[in-house]
């Protein structure tokens, strides 16, 4: 699967964060995926009991890896807000919010590896979200192949 924008700029740590590598992780992790989207008037059938099955498993996965994003979005928000608190409040120097989101949030180690982590779990919610939605299609096809075939 290879999406349309296949790399994402990680602004913080100015490197690309590559969506196909991401992509193929999920690709290795599902071996059988790719025969699994494919049918022909021969696998019809079993392809169309088998549609419903894995659309709702890989909804499941995408819900899965979605809410892992929405943890991993919530703990980085903590340690940011926490980071900022100390910087604004209990730091020798008097920063300004503009100075401490500058300069010392996007430098922040931690909160670079944080940062990391949330857009490669977003893509991997989106590559699941996508090999849903193929299934749903690949159901919506199957259907309109036999409908094509009644008439």
């Amino acid at each position: 699967m290879v999406t349309e924008n296949a790399e994402r700029y990680d602004k913080n740590n100015f490197e690309l964060i590559e969506e196909d590598d991401i992509c193929l992780e999920v690709m290795r992790q599902h071996l059988d995926l790719w025969d699994d989207l494919q049918w022909d008037e021969f696998s019809l059938k079993e392809r169309l009991e088998k549609n419903p099955f894995q659309y709702q498993q890989y909804r499941m996965l995408w819900l899965a890896e979605k809410h892992k994003a929405r943890k991993i979005e919530i703990l980085m928000d903590e340690y940011i807000g926490q980071l900022y608190d100390d910087l604004k409040y209990k730091s020798s120097k008097t920063l300004s919010k503009v100075e401490i989101e500058k300069y010392y949030i996007v430098k922040d180690v931690r909160a670079i590896k944080f940062t990391k982590a949330h857009m490669r779990q977003l893509i991997r919610a989106e590559v699941y979200e996508h090999i849903a939605i193929s299934f749903k299609n690949q159901g919506f096809e199957m259907n309109a192949y036999i409908k094509t075939l009644e008439v």
